[in-house]
């Protein structure tokens, strides 16, 4: 229904493992080791936030730094670079039919340990 396809990995192979291996750092880094949850209900509700903010607000460096996911995924890159030269705002417009979301093409994280990550345009720079 959505056009994606199931696809099963070799257990121990990087090359198709990669991607979804990078998700679940980011999320273990970015959310389970930030947040203390009370239970199951408190850390899903958490974790559908995070994949909202990974995926519709937050920009990525492997999009060239100025793209969201979902812009690929809803076909809309070509749209979306087109109004950034334009100087059009994404984050003023409703593209994903909600309302609520901000793009952000600034993020900062910080670690357990304290260490803090400035991402500019998707790429990471860490603070001292």
């Amino acid at each position: 229904m959505e056009g994606i396809d199931h696809t099963h990995a070799s257990a121990h192979h990087p090359q198709t493992l990669g991607k979804i291996e990078a998700l679940n750092g980011h999320l273990r880094r970015e959310l389970l080791q930030q947040e203390h949850f009370s239970g199951a209900e408190e850390a899903g509700a958490a974790i559908r936030r995070w994949i909202l903010h990974y995926n519709y607000e937050r920009t990525h460096q492997g999009l060239g730094g100025v793209l969201v996911p979902a812009d690929r995924f809803h076909g809309l890159s070509d749209l979306a670079l087109c109004n950034l030269g334009k100087g059009v705002d994404l984050g003023e417009r409703l593209w994903y039919g909600f309302s609520g979301v901000e793009r952000s093409i600034m993020n900062l994280t910080a670690d357990s340990e304290g260490k803090v990550t400035l991402y500019l345009l998707g790429r990471p720079i860490t603070l001292r």
